[in-house]
């Protein structure tokens, strides 16, 4: 009958002989559950209008706004969805950053009252984002088609670019792969009382972070498995 060595490990061996898998497998499960893109990731950010472009629609400035994140330099480039909402520049507020699949169960002011819009509308505004940076020509009529989602009355909203927003989401209804790359920024806190509500931006959400931790995690995690099949069979 084969003889398996160090089944009881003496005093001492414990954290040498399972410490280190114990360890990898640990770091690794951490590092997976941080970049998983299925984990809610409401993180709060501090948002300071820094500056706009020099696009306008109906009126007013449009995208792209430019905004500082946590104190970084003024180089987000943000869109905004909340026709009735102002904001200022060098305004800052703190805003939490909600993935759209998330958003349909999550109240949104328009002016003075909350609405819950249905995650449509939010997937459409995303289309509306990429095509505005895809094609900078279309910005003020995607703009103007984003402001629509969310107010009424948006003149010039109903326009060629919202029809287009609306039938490339009808035909792509169940594939969140499509809308997972962008975060929703919606206002919590953090603006003098008696001023509007920060309006709602719409920008991409972070990826090479995650990515390269979930490659490291993978390998941490392949490197446990062989340290521990290892051990066990010497």
């Amino acid at each position: 009958m084969q003889t398996v060595r160090n089944a009881i490990p003496k005093k001492g061996e414990t954290v040498k002989n399972f410490g280190l898998c114990g360890i990898f497998g640990l770091c690794a499960f951490c590092l997976l559950t941080t970049a998983s893109p299925l984990k809610a990731h409401a993180d709060n950010v501090t948002l300071e209008m820094m500056g706009v472009g020099s696009n306008s629609a109906g009126g007013f400035d449009a995208y792209p706004y430019y905004f500082g994140v946590n104190g970084g330099p003024a180089t987000t480039p943000l869109m905004c969805l909340s026709y009735y909402n102002g904001i200022s520049l060098s305004e800052s507020w703190t805003a939490t950053t909600e993935p759209i699949s998330a958003m349909s169960g999550i109240s949104t002011f328009n002016g003075t009252i909350q609405v819950l819009y249905p995650e449509s509308d939010w997937r459409e505004a995303a289309w509306l984002y990429k095509d505005a940076n895809v094609n900078p020509s279309n910005s003020d009529n995607d703009q103007l088609a984003a402001w629509g989602l969310f107010s009424s009355n948006v003149t010039g909203s109903d326009n060629t670019q919202l029809t287009a927003a609306q039938a490339f989401v009808a035909g792509n209804p169940i594939d969140a792969s499509l809308y997972s790359g962008f975060d929703i920024y919606v206002p919590v806190s953090g603006w003098p009382k008696g001023e509007d509500v920060p309006q709602i931006f719409i920008g991409y959400a972070p990826t090479s972070e995650p990515g390269s931790l979930i490659l490291l995690g993978s390998g941490l995690l392949a490197f446990a498995s062989g340290l521990y099949r290892r051990r066990r069979t010497t």
